[in-house]
């Protein structure tokens, strides 16, 4: 694998001479997200020169696209974008990993997700970024962070993903290009061509406002509750189990500001109604303060409705215990609000 940081986005442009004219672009729908290497995004042709608009939305977000190559590549090359969007995606650094055959296993720490049996993976991480730019793209100038462009050897032909994530959980839009052939634009007809250029060329694809403060117009302090905490280790993780989702946000209550890395810890009773170690990890929330956590299903504790309990701490604020009580969804969301000390 060879990596080049590049002094300008003009070599990009001249490594990925089609794409200024000749790109197909792929655009995440939100009705129908990209999802994860259970149900990774079919890329019809791997070579042909592709551009994936897509959004890392949530806390711990994962997006897979699925490449099948009919012989060995020697330099198969990708690059990230992340466009300027007031400051909401400053801290915004994704990940990509080339997942199949041929491929070492890299340390598990580094990837947010399990490897399929028998296939290893180069991972590619942003080291370096550069002052935001204009960069020339569909006859427009739009302002991007990102300065790195990556060449993967394919080892052998057949099926290989790549994978995009933010380690830090943090959420924002990239765009993903990848080959460097002229696409078959008969694959797509002029309807959804026009509709996906005007969805780049007004930043739509992004999901977000741009001119939008960071802080909501109304939020609440979060009144803690009288409990004692129980001496349980909370070990540094968001998933401790699998079948039920919390996502939530913490914010000043007063500014309504989002509070970045606040520290979470969360703790629930099994299904026997028990605390135990297992069902236990703690996590800091995003630069738009949010969080994630996932778990099993937790029992009731003490013959009450089944909930998560949640301490919250950040620099500056007081401490918050609270409870989310669960309902009969798989999928929950608790907003906190921190009272400055």
């Amino acid at each position: 694998m060879r990596k080049l940081f590049l002094v300008t986005f003009l070599l990009i442009f001249t490594i990925f001479s089609v794409a200024h004219a000749k790109l197909m672009p792929l655009i995440e729908d939100p009705e129908n997200e990209w999802s994860d290497l259970t149900d990774p995004t079919q890329i019809s042709s791997p070579l042909a020169s592709t551009g994936l608009y897509g959004r890392l939305g949530t806390f711990g977000d994962i997006d897979a696209f699925s490449y099948t190559f009919d012989a060995p590549v020697e330099n198969f090359p990708l690059s990230v974008h992340v466009p300027v969007c007031g400051e909401h995606f400053a801290p915004f650094y994704p990940s990509i990993a080339v997942v199949g055959a041929g491929f070492e296993i890299p340390e598990t720490e580094t990837l947010p997700f399990d490897l399929p049996e028998g296939l290893g993976a180069e991972v590619l991480v942003e080291a370096e970024r550069i002052t935001p730019r204009p960069f020339t793209q569909f006859d427009l100038e739009e302002r991007v962070y990102s300065s790195t462009l990556f060449d993967v050897s394919i080892p052998q032909a057949g099926e290989y993903f790549v994978v995009v994530w933010e380690p830090d959980g943090h959420t924002g839009a990239y765009s993903l290009w990848t080959g460097n052939e002229e696409p078959d634009f008969t694959t797509m007809d002029n309807g959804e061509l026009d509709a996906a250029m005007t969805l780049i060329t007004s930043g739509e694809w992004m999901g977000q406002d741009c001119a939008a403060p960071l802080a909501v117009e109304s939020c609440t302090a979060t009144v803690s509750e009288d409990a004692d905490v129980p001496e349980i280790a909370a070990p540094e993780r968001w998933d401790v189990g699998d079948g039920y989702i919390l996502l939530g946000e913490v914010r000043d209550a007063t500014t309504c500001l989002p509070i970045a890395n606040a520290e979470v810890t969360f703790w629930m009773a099994n299904a026997a109604g028990e605390y135990d170690d297992a069902h236990t990890g703690r996590l800091l929330t995003n630069q738009q303060g949010a969080y994630r956590l996932e778990s099993d299903r937790p029992g009731s504790d003490e013959g009450g409705e089944p909930r998560i309990r949640l301490q919250v701490t950040a620099p500056g604020y007081q401490s918050v215990v609270t409870s989310y009580l669960l309902d009969e969804a798989d999928e929950g969301y608790l907003s906190i609000g921190l009272t400055a000390e």
